[in-house]
């Protein structure tokens, strides 16, 4: 992790050290952690356009220790509604927008402010605004998802910001985003109206449909998040609270479970723990397909009581006791 921030009884971290100094001055400023985590994902989405971003769509798990209770955010992208499996056998090359969701970043971000906020909804967004005016120093990470794109067929507004006199931007080199800067603005000044039922939806869905998509304005003005409970264990004593399908928190837990329940001998401790911890994994592959699987044939009513078996730790003993005992690290020999 290159960035991470602490003050008084507050806790940032991100791969951005810009990224968590800003969440950092949100609490600082009285802010909740609600708010620190919204300013901080926006901004991630600012200087690493590549991974995130408010296109996209995400998972918030907020633990209220006044209460003891979790509650999950689920705004992940969903499916545009005239979108069916034949159009996605098309060649999708040439067809990019049939790739485009309905973004769900800014109304689940919002729904957590509007449950958890304290500092005005304005200040929290205007604060990652404001990086994308000013601009910032462009990642490795970002040089290089930048780079990997030089001589495809992108389109005009990214060469003008990403490809300028069609050379990639280099790391460290400064980077401003004008156009989001002002989209972000008119969010933090108007609210979900602007985005999600004003000329921004438009000129997304008519952007998207240029591409080749079917993204409508009705899919956008109709989307909203989801609030879900969290799935909950234990492991060495301690309880842990995850999202659940489609994220892959529950395969997480039966990962941990499998791990607590293997046995480990003093004197080849660490060897025996990574080797448990790749064998849990490969266990742990199968319980992914298994809950995206659930996921898509039972859908989000049943994915409870479905994920049961998947976090009760009496349902890994099994395959904690089916992990062979591992050997020691000198013994593994390259390519094994």
């Amino acid at each position: 992790m290159t960035g991470h921030q602490v003050v008084g009884p507050g806790v940032v971290v991100t791969d951005s050290e810009l990224c968590a100094s800003l969440g950092l001055g949100v609490i600082r400023d009285g802010g909740s952690s609600v708010d620190a985590a919204i300013t901080t994902a926006l901004c991630q989405g600012i200087v690493h356009p590549h991974l995130s971003g408010i296109g996209g769509g995400g998972v918030m798990l907020v633990h209220d220790g006044r209460k003891n209770e979790s509650v999950v955010i689920d705004f992940g992208e969903t499916a545009p509604s005239r979108i069916q499996e034949k159009i996605l056998q098309h060649d999708l090359q040439h067809k990019s927008g049939l790739l485009v969701g309905v973004p769900g970043m800014l109304r689940g971000l919002h729904q957590a402010h509007q449950l958890y906020g304290r500092m005005p909804w304005h200040d929290v967004v205007v604060r990652a605004a404001n990086i994308a005016k000013e601009g910032f120093n462009v990642s490795d990470s970002l040089a290089r998802a930048i780079d990997s794109q030089k001589g495809k067929n992108v389109s005009k507004n990214f060469r003008a910001m990403f490809l300028p006199r069609g050379q990639p931007l280099p790391p460290l080199s400064t980077l401003k985003l004008p156009h989001l800067a002002t989209l972000l603005e008119r969010v933090a000044s108007h609210g979900m109206e602007e985005f999600y039922h004003g000329n921004v939806s438009e000129e997304i869905a008519l952007t998207v449909q240029a591409n080749g998509g079917v993204l409508t304005r009705a899919d956008l003005a109709n989307y909203s998040s989801v609030l879900q409970e969290a799935l909950t264990s234990q492991f060495k004593g301690y309880q842990v609270h995850v999202p659940p399908p489609p994220s892959a928190g529950g395969a997480l837990l039966y990962f941990l479970n499998i791990i607590e329940g293997f046995k480990f001998t003093e004197q080849n401790q660490e060897a025996e723990f990574q080797e448990g911890r790749v064998q849990a994994l490969r266990q742990r592959g199968h319980v992914v397909q298994r809950v995206e699987h659930l996921s898509l044939v039972l859908g989000a009513e049943r994915r409870g009581d479905v994920m049961h078996g998947v976090t009760d730790p009496r349902s890994t003993e099994a395959s904690a006791q089916a992990i062979t005992r591992p050997s020691p690290r000198v013994q593994i020999k390259p390519g094994s």
